[in-house]
């Protein structure tokens, strides 16, 4: 290839490489009736985007041939590269405002135009625990090659020991050349590891191979996940924790106003609703209010208990698919409907954790997050 194709190829591996390991995983909105899994989505780097680049520091000679091996520390692979790596380190942020760390090591051969990549980013907890990671690995490969100037060719489920994974062939277009690379995809524990390799010819393809069966897992800590959950205004002065941001609408039931947070989750999947409105005088001195929301519960409850909620207590209602909480605080009645849309235990002799983390989250405007 030209060096002006090279540099060219090599600009477009970096972006595809920083886009498509992903991170953070965010629900899609689909009808409740028909839940459609959510897995793995491409982060998209915003403003918020730093790069530090360093040269790599946990780099070994391998060999009598030049090779190195980078085993870097807590990081849990080791690998080995005919160069020495330099290691980019970024901040990529998901539309809704999730930040996650990734690391990146480039690597090339300039003899054999050979290109090298290896990166890790953590994951969203709720995709690991929840999610579908087969589906997961299938739209990140998938990603890859909606690069431009990229084609995936074929893939193939792989394993590297215990950790599932997905392979890739991809032809790449630069300056009216085609190359030729392999992407291989895994998720260890709450960790997604890519390696990528290309090359323009034979003698490329063999190092190419050499690099990708160098690859090995290793001890290392457990790496700490990335949380879908982050607080939401409420309306009034009350905050909640949610799995996503929500989507706010205004409606009436009867006469009266009622402002609400809909949220369709895929991790498991099931849709988080809640609704507030401003109480009359007459409600507010009605110490039956409770049971009268109780009452026109639909569908009907199969439990009811008193659940405690600020400094008040509320109405906790379970039913088979179904949790709901009612509550008053100062001028405002809220309301917490959690619908799971799959099937399984009966909410109401297992609460999901995700329900109950929900259901404990109201906190005045400001206050600390619950642990």
């Amino acid at each position: 290839m030209r060096p002006r194709a090279e540099r060219w190829l090599l600009a477009l591996l970096l972006t595809a490489c920083r886009d498509a390991p992903p991170p953070v995983v965010e629900p899609a909105p689909t009808p409740p009736s028909e839940p459609e899994p959510m897995s793995a989505a491409t982060v998209e780097a915003t403003s918020a985007e730093s790069d530090t680049i360093t040269s790599a520091d946990d780099v070994a000679k391998a060999d009598n041939m030049g090779w190195v091996v980078l085993a870097p520390a807590d990081r849990g692979f080791r690998v080995e590269l005919p160069s020495e790596p330099t290691l980019v380190t970024k901040t990529i942020t998901s539309p809704s405002g999730i930040a996650a760390p990734l690391m990146q090591w480039n690597a090339s051969d300039e003899v054999l135009g050979t290109y090298f990549v290896v990166a890790v980013a953590p994951l969203v907890q709720q995709l690991v625990d929840h999610g579908d990671t087969s589906l997961a690995l299938d739209r990140t490969l998938a990603s890859v090659g909606q690069q431009p100037g990229m084609r995936l060719d074929a893939s193939r489920t792989i394993t590297l020991d215990d950790a599932l994974g997905r392979a890739g062939d991809i032809t790449i277009s630069a300056d009216g050349n085609e190359v030729h690379g392999e992407v291989r995809i895994y998720m260890v524990d709450y960790r997604m590891l890519q390696v990528m390799g290309v090359w323009s010819d034979e003698g490329g393809h063999t190092q190419v191979s050499k690099f990708l069966a160098s690859l090995v897992l290793v001890p290392a800590p457990k790496e700490a996940p990335l949380d879908l959950w982050r607080t939401v205004a409420a309306p009034g002065e009350l905050d909640v924790l949610m799995p996503g941001a929500g989507d706010r609408s205004q409606w009436r039931r009867g006469a009266t106003d009622v402002d609400s947070v809909t949220l369709l989750s895929a991790f498991p999947p099931a849709l988080y609703t809640l609704n507030s409105w401003l109480l009359s005088e007459a409600e507010r001195r009605d110490p039956k209010l409770l049971d009268r929301w109780a009452a026109r519960l639909d569908p009907k409850p199969t439990k009811t208990s008193p659940h405690k909620v600020l400094d008040g207590v509320g109405r906790l209602a379970l039913g088979e698919r179904h949790g709901w909480l009612g509550f008053v605080q100062g001028d405002r009645f809220y309301e917490m409907v959690w619908q799971t849309l799959t099937s399984g235990k009966p909410v109401h002799l297992e609460p999901p954790a995700e329900l109950m983390r929900w259901l404990d989250s109201p906190r005045r405007r400001g206050a600390a997050v619950p642990q």
